[in-house]
C-alpha cells in the first residue's frame, strides 16, 4: 500500500482505518405464556421491524474512530459517511479499508474529493 503514496510530496501523516456497517433494531417474536389448564388464550401480535444502521471506522494504531447513524443502509448513506469522514480527517492521508458490503461496491458510490478508489482490491485511498 505504501507504494501507492511513493513519490508524493504530501507530508501529512498517513493513517490506516477499517470501516464496517452494522444493523441494530428489534423484531418482536411470539413466545410462550402460562395459562390455566383447560383454557385457551388469545395473543395478538403486531409485527415490528425497526432498524438503525451504524457506519463506523477505526484506526487500530491510535484507537481513533468515526461513526454516523443512518435509518437506511444503501449507497446514498455510504456516500454521506464518506463525505463526513473526509471532512473530519482532511488533515491526514488516510487509507480506508472496507469489507465486501454491497453499498460500497454498487458502482454508484461516489468517493468525495480527495478520496479515490485505489487499484488495490477493496480499499479507498485518500491522498
Amino acid at each position: 500500500m505504501a507504494a501507492c503514496f511513493k513519490g508524493q510530496k504530501d507530508k501529512r501523516l498517513l493513517k490506516l482505518f477499517f470501516e464496517v456497517e452494522a444493523r441494530f433494531g428489534r423484531i418482536n417474536i411470539v413466545g410462550n405464556c402460562w395459562v390455566a389448564e383447560g383454557t385457551r388464550t388469545t395473543v395478538t401480535q403486531q409485527m415490528v421491524r425497526e432498524y438503525l444502521y451504524a457506519y463506523t471506522s477505526v484506526c487500530p494504531e491510535t484507537g481513533e474512530n468515526f461513526s454516523i447513524i443512518s435509518p437506511v443502509n444503501n449507497t446514498e448513506a455510504m456516500n454521506k459517511f464518506l463525505d463526513a469522514f473526509a471532512m473530519t480527517y482532511n488533515h491526514y492521508r488516510v487509507i480506508l479499508c472496507f469489507n465486501g458490503a454491497g453499498c460500497v461496491y454498487s458502482g454508484e458510490s461516489e468517493p468525495p474529493i480527495p478520496v479515490k478508489l485505489s487499484h488495490l482490491k477493496r480499499a479507498y485511498f485518500r491522498t
